[in-house]
């Protein structure tokens, strides 16, 4: 029997939706910036490194926050507008 992988169907940008499930998405309107909590909480001084992606290659500044261990904690999304879907700003807890 060949294993064959699972191809999900294709679908359109504005056909995804975005309920937030658990993982909390913060917008500031004031900075375009969104931050997307992949920890279910992220306490004063936890993270430990970021690591800020190249904006020549996303086009945009993002920055992924890391814990001690090397664990994803959230990422953080410069000019958020214009990278994110609308829907998910929609849905994000406005803090600016």
């Amino acid at each position: 029997m060949q294993h064959r992988e699972w191809d999900p169907p294709a679908r359109r940008a504005d056909e995804l939706e975005y309920s937030g499930g658990d993982m909390k998405v913060t917008y500031d309107r004031s900075v375009n910036a969104a931050y997307i909590y992949i920890a279910s909480a992220i306490e004063q001084g936890q993270v430990e490194k970021t690591y800020a992606c190249d904006p020549a290659e996303t086009g945009g500044q993002i920055n992924l926050d890391f814990d001690v261990s090397g664990r994803l904690l959230g990422i953080e999304v410069l000019d958020a507008s214009h990278k994110l879907p609308r829907e998910l700003l929609e849905a994000a807890e406005i803090i600016g």
